[in-house]
């Protein structure tokens, strides 16, 4: 009776292993990039909600977004006309959407942060704190001079002006995210979903680009510079900040400074 046992060589244990290692080099980086598209998914769903919480908001008082605001000061504080400058904008639009998760993206290394520390009644109703994920684009209000959002009516492109983005990184208070900033705090963006960024635009819709898509050939975030460095948007002014659709160098070296995080 032939009792003899049979092994692998050396040699084949060798290619088995390679052969392994071949394989896992192919597909690890496509489940990664599966998952993350998964994510984006999720974020993408995130912004949607709040892209309708905001139109809601918007068409409860008077067809005017709502300011940033923050709760630095402990508590909501109204003005004469009646809009809120202390709640932040994602405290007044809670009542609309009632989810804090829908605040929070889920690549974001952020999401765990809280962004607004006070817990201010909006509309009557007490509103919890937030996580830190999304900001709201500064050319919304601070247009303005002040800290009153602005009204449908003065966008001139609601389909194609910036509201809200993946944000939340390196801010001092995690509210807004301004196109007037340098490119040295470029980190205060979030483009981590396969070198792309979810944003809500002012009619409510949301959508997945590239940050340098958003800057150019459109430029999607208004003025950058308030103080008339950026000669493109110069009739640009107050509350037509936002209208100037012109590439202009603060936004283009914003957003590619951005971009160049996450490649």
């Amino acid at each position: 009776m032939n009792t003899r046992k049979f092994a692998f060589t050396l040699i084949e244990l060798l290619v088995v292993i390679a052969i392994i290692a071949i394989l896992a080099a192919i597909l690890f980086p496509v489940f990664a990039r599966a998952r993350e598209n998964a994510r984006r998914a999720s974020c993408m769903s995130n912004l949607k909600q709040i892209g309708l919480g905001l139109m809601q908001y918007t068409q409860d008082y008077d067809e005017t977004y709502p300011c940033p605001g923050n709760t630095t000061y402990g508590g909501e504080e109204r003005n004469s006309d009646g809009s809120a400058d202390k709640a932040s904008w994602r405290q007044k639009i809670y009542p609309y959407v009632k989810s804090t998760q829908l605040f929070s993206c889920p690549s974001n290394s952020n999401n765990a942060k809280i962004a607004d520390a006070g817990a201010p009644s909006t509309a009557g109703s007490p509103v919890p704190s937030m996580p830190v994920s999304y900001m709201i684009n500064g050319n919304i209000y601070l247009s303005q001079g002040n800290y009153l959002g602005m009204k449908i009516s003065q966008i001139q492109e609601t389909a194609t002006r910036v509201a809200v983005v993946d944000a939340g990184g390196n801010g001092w208070d995690w509210t807004t995210f301004s196109p007037g900033w340098a490119t040295n705090i470029a980190n205060r963006g979030f483009a981590g979903h396969l070198s792309t960024f979810c944003l809500v635009y002012a009619d409510g819709h949301a959508k997945a680009k590239r940050p340098i898509a958003t800057a150019t050939p459109v430029n999607e975030w208004g003025r950058g510079n308030l103080n008339d460095t950026d000669t493109s948007c110069n009739t640009f002014i107050k509350a037509d900040a936002i209208n100037c659709t012109n590439p202009n160098p603060t936004v283009t070296a914003l957003m590619g400074a951005l971009q160049q995080l996450y490649s």
